[in-house]
């Protein structure tokens, strides 16, 4: 049996889903390729195709802290302007496990072509579709109560199979290849177009969650010099009408090479992050290598102590 290393934060948590509407869906990463996954009028919006993995781990000395693992590609048809992209998704907060497949969908409202036949100065607006499917289950089978019998104590396990859809749009002011011209772009989402609630049980104690709307909104420049990429942006989650989370990145990128990025959450954590391009097996294609760090600024820092994330990607036709 497991107990909490702090009853205080593990008593929220267990309690949270049974009051409030908040956030339900895994938070963002910083690493720039897996943005589709929030956003479906991102997917694909370079030129290349990608696949890849993720896993974060929160709260490091935290016990059953959350983590959050993902698989996912995405693949433009640049004659068609059109591209397709998918995910599978593990996110753990205990008591509650959710495992989410996602399919994305985004039509390129734009110049066509590749490469040198495209209108470069011309931009172009992507509208974007996903479906989801997502298993929750809230497992109490490791609860240690300090008062046994506590009518608002969940017990045993549930699950819930959710099906969803959501919709987007992304707008970047240039074409002309990920590594050859500076842009500005700005783009908005809705995750959980679907409003219906997760009923476990009609009574208590096993929680029932109230859906939230979900959303989300970004805004950014890429600025490509000769040899570095500076990209500043902002990136704001929305759960019902309250923000869930804002953050402020900063990206130096030289293609090909290196990347560096700093992240700032409004929930005062700071993040930093390292990545590694290695050469691939064939003409235009790189395997990246990310790791970042986190650490939480505010008064629960001591509490929920480091983070740390990893990402691994397979990339082809970057820059053509």
């Amino acid at each position: 049996m497991k107990q909490y290393r702090y009853p205080l934060l593990s008593a929220l948590l267990w309690l949270a889903p049974l009051v409030a509407r908040s956030q339900q869906l895994p938070q963002r990463t910083p690493f720039a390729g897996m943005s589709f996954i929030w956003n479906p009028a991102m997917t694909g919006y370079e030129d290349f195709w990608e696949a890849g993995a993720g896993y974060r781990q929160e709260w490091l000395g935290f016990e059953q802290a959350p983590r959050t693992g993902s698989v996912y590609g995405q693949y433009p048809f640049e004659k068609q302007n059109a591209s397709l992209g998918g995910a599978f998704l593990f996110d753990e907060v205990m008591p509650v496990r959710s495992s989410t497949l996602a399919l994305a969908y985004a039509y390129k409202i734009g110049p066509k072509g590749r490469g040198r036949r495209r209108n470069a100065k011309a931009g172009q607006l992507s509208l974007g579709l996903m479906a989801t499917a997502s298993h929750i289950l809230i497992d109490a089978l490791d609860l240690v109560a300090n008062q046994p019998g506590d009518p608002l104590q969940p017990t045993g396990e549930r699950a819930k199979l959710s099906p969803n859809v959501g919709a987007g749009f992304f707008f970047r002011s240039r074409l002309g290849g990920a590594h050859k011209r500076s842009f500005f772009y700005a783009g908005a989402a809705a995750n959980q177009l679907i409003p219906s609630d997760l009923v476990f049980r009609q009574t208590t104690p096993t929680p029932n969650f109230r859906r939230a709307f979900h959303g989300n909104a970004t805004i950014g420049y890429r600025s490509a010099g000769e040899k570095l990429i500076v990209e500043p942006s902002a990136w704001i989650n929305f759960a019902g009408r309250n923000i869930a989370e804002s953050q402020f990145n900063l990206l130096i990128e030289r293609p090909e090479a290196f990347w560096a990025g700093l992240t700032y959450s409004f929930t005062q954590t700071v993040a930093i992050q390292l990545g590694y391009n290695l050469p691939g097996p064939e003409a235009g294609a790189n395997i990246r290598l990310g790791v970042l760090g986190s650490f939480n600024m505010g008064s629960f820092g001591p509490a929920r102590g480091l983070g740390f994330e990893v990402m691994a990607a397979y990339r082809v036709g970057q820059g053509r």
